[in-house]
């Protein structure tokens, strides 16, 4: 048994390491106006992706959707790997109404 988890765990690290390579930081609307100065503060819709402790502070529940898309002119190999051309879609649900709140 011990000889198959290790398995298993040298497998994650081995295949799997290239699969998470470009992902993207996570912007809200009010986060890219703030230039991320929300960090700190107690959002409700921000508090999936900054802090998700601090959404014990609120009692209204939430759905947040957002819907970003970039495209290219010209083509450069001297830009960022990390630059995702397309379509980019987040979705947000905080239940807070009840006493256990996420």
């Amino acid at each position: 048994m011990r000889n198959f988890s290790l398995l298993i765990v040298l497998f994650f690290i081995f295949f799997l390491n290239k699969s998470f390579a470009y992902i993207i930081d996570i912007d809200t609307t009010r986060l890219k106006g703030t230039s991320g100065a929300g960090v700190g503060s107690v959002l409700l819709n921000e508090a999936a992706i900054l802090n998700p402790a601090s959404i014990v502070f609120h009692s209204n529940s939430s759905l947040y959707y957002q819907r970003d898309g970039s495209s290219l002119e010209k083509q450069s190999s001297e830009r960022s790997p990390k630059f995702k051309e397309g379509l980019r879609e987040l979705l947000v649900i905080s239940d807070t109404s009840s006493s256990i709140k996420g």
